[in-house]
């Protein structure tokens, strides 16, 4: 923001931080003896701010600060251009300074990168004054904010993600025993993995570090937590820290059972290699680690191996497991998707005079419990319409044993029609929605 508009940080002295460890107390003290405000920008928990705060008080310099700690900025999230704007235009009206900065919405509201401009959709939580900024601002061609505002955005697995598979199969066998999600902990881990807390999955309750979810999950049961406890977490995870959790449970004899997520590689950070994959970074082959067998060398007597695409299987074997005793690992095994390569023979689409959304299938659970982005769905007709992106669905199956009625089949199966005209912007819209 200071790089593209100089002239509004004319006046207003930043200190960046190199290092943070050891603080360096005396330059934010020289800092903070020339202001009277002072925002403190850091993602995630408040340290920094804390100990600028401890500071402040065994100088006793007379300085405000804001940021985390006054519920100014969230904890959870990443920081956006839009958000710190509106963190800027708060502490424009604590220096009583002429705004130059547009509120968007109420500071207090915010929940950083998982929540979007309210520019694109509902003005809630915006005030009179402030949409009066907005509308000003729309017409200022130097304002920060593009005309067009972007879509929502929801944070989801790719079209036919196998871990898509896995968590949908999981929701099914834990209702199949008879509990709901909000009965059984599952315990998730970094990486690709975590996007299972996100609606419409809802499956992973924690996230820490890397290979805590074995911990986490022995800690609940040590709790007294009778219904069945799970932990995910995915290869690369498995091998940088899982192991040691698996032996100490193993080792502990508690009844927890935990689910690999393999696709042979570090996905979530650009698709490098681990050691399951059976190549060296370079490209070179290497000798490639077996999961199975690590977990049977960590002692434990119940391990499956399934392909996640297998719906009925792997939903079978994770009701077993999770009424095994003691330490049970499942190992959902399936590379990652590529757009543009069906994993079924044909691509699929939904044929409307079958689909009874609107009319009977109220839930449509093959957009609001499968959570595919690329199954459409639009309200702007007469009922409920659903849809398929061909262009980047690749036949992974799940809608069709979703729907209810069979009315996802190979495209050549269904009647063709006129192409019907709507907005992106409901369809992306819905499913943002279902994370709110």
């Amino acid at each position: 923001m200071r790089q593209h508009y100089p002239e509004r940080f004319a006046d207003i002295p930043i200190l960046k931080l190199g290092v943070v460890n050891p603080l360096p107390q005396r330059e934010i003290l020289d800092f903070l003896a020339h202001v009277d405000i002072a925002l403190v920008l850091e993602e995630l928990d408040p340290i920094i701010e804390t100990q600028v705060m401890a500071l402040i008080a065994e100088a006793g310099l007379k300085v405000e600060i804001s940021g985390k700690r006054d519920g100014l900025l969230p904890r959870v999230g990443d920081y956006s251009l839009e958000l710190i704007e509106t963190a800027l235009a708060h502490l424009d009206e604590l220096a009583g300074r002429s705004p130059v900065w547009v509120k968007l919405r109420r500071p207090e509201s915010s929940t950083g990168m998982q929540e979007m401009p309210s520019l694109a959709g509902s003005t809630e939580g915006v005030d009179n004054q402030d949409m009066s900024d907005l509308n000003s601002s729309r017409k200022n061609k130097d304002h920060p904010h593009n005309e067009i505002a972007a879509l929502p955005r929801s944070l989801e697995f790719c079209p036919g993600c196998p871990h898509r598979m896995t968590y949908y199969a999981l929701n099914r066998a834990i209702e199949l025993s008879g509990f709901t999600k909000d009965e059984v902990i599952t315990t998730g881990d970094v990486g690709c993995t975590i996007i299972g807390m996100n609606a419409p999955l809802d499956a992973c309750w924690t996230e820490v570090s890397m290979g805590a979810s074995i911990g986490i999950a022995q800690g609940f049961k040590y709790a007294g937590i009778e219904r069945p406890v799970l932990a995910a977490m995915g290869d690369g995870t498995f091998y940088h820290n899982g192991i040691a959790g698996l032996l100490n449970a193993v080792q502990s004899g508690v009844n927890l059972t935990l689910i690999i997520l393999d696709n042979s590689k570090i996905a979530m950070t650009g698709m490098q290699p681990d050691p399951g994959t059976g190549r060296r970074t370079t490209g070179e082959p290497s000798v490639r680690a077996d999961i199975a067998m690590l977990v049977r060398g960590c002692g434990v007597e119940y391990v499956k191996r399934l392909n996640p695409y297998d719906l009925p299987k792997m939903i079978n074997a994770l009701q077993d497991a999770m009424q095994h005793p003691g330490v049970s690992v499942v190992i959902a095994e399936a590379p990652c998707t590529m757009q543009g390569v069906l994993i079924n023979e044909e691509p699929v689409q939904v044929d409307q005079e079958v689909c009874m959304a609107g009319r009977g299938c109220e839930d449509t659970p093959c957009y609001h419990k499968v959570g595919c982005p690329s199954v459409l769905l639009s309200l702007e007709g007469v009922r409920p319409r659903l849809s398929i992106d061909t262009a980047t669905c690749v036949a992974c199956g799940l809608c069709v044993a979703a729907c209810p009625f069979d009315a996802i089949k190979p495209i050549a199966g269904v009647k063709k029609e006129e192409s019907v005209t709507g907005t992106a912007f409901a369809e992306v819209q819905l499913r943002y929605l279902l994370q709110d």
